[in-house]
């Protein structure tokens, strides 16, 4: 067969282009994503299969697998860990280091009330997070790593 009209198959876990070698796995992202977090532009230059860049340090927002990226400045609503200052739950506000303050206290209320807000019927993660998912296993592991019983 002629490899002219073989299609190469698509890799599968894209990692992002970023020109400085970010190379991190993405987070596939839904439509609804998208729409929620980009201008209408950006979010038709995306063909395909969209992805989310978890890298902390890459600037990086969305890719796809043919390599087009949209910025992280073109988010509409930032959350941790781009930039960390963000918050870990933006619908309810809180931030990674509100989570960390209460493990280090020995508290679980906070923890509680994110948790249950993320597993609600009203969560609204694939709207207003931009990696389309909850919060809640990012807040767990922080709460878990920095937890100390009282």
């Amino acid at each position: 067969m002629n490899k002219a009209f073989v299609r190469d198959p698509e890799p599968l876990d894209p990692s992002c282009p970023e020109l400085g070698g970010c190379g991190s796995v993405g987070v596939p992202v839904v439509n609804e994503t998208l729409r929620a977090q980009l201008p209408r532009d950006a979010v038709e230059g995306l063909q395909g299969a969209a992805y989310y860049c978890p890298n902390p340090n890459c600037e990086v927002a969305y890719f796809d697998a043919l390599g087009a990226t949209v910025a992280l400045d073109l988010l509409a609503i930032p959350a941790y860990p781009k930039p960390a200052s963000a918050p870990l739950c933006n619908c309810i506000g809180v931030t990674a280091d509100e989570v960390i303050e209460e493990a280090q206290r020995g508290c679980r209320d906070l923890i509680r009330q994110l948790v249950a807000e993320a597993e609600s019927d009203g969560c609204r993660c694939a709207r207003r997070m931009p990696s389309g998912h909850s919060c809640a296993t990012e807040a767990r592991r922080l709460f878990m790593a920095n937890f100390k019983p009282a």
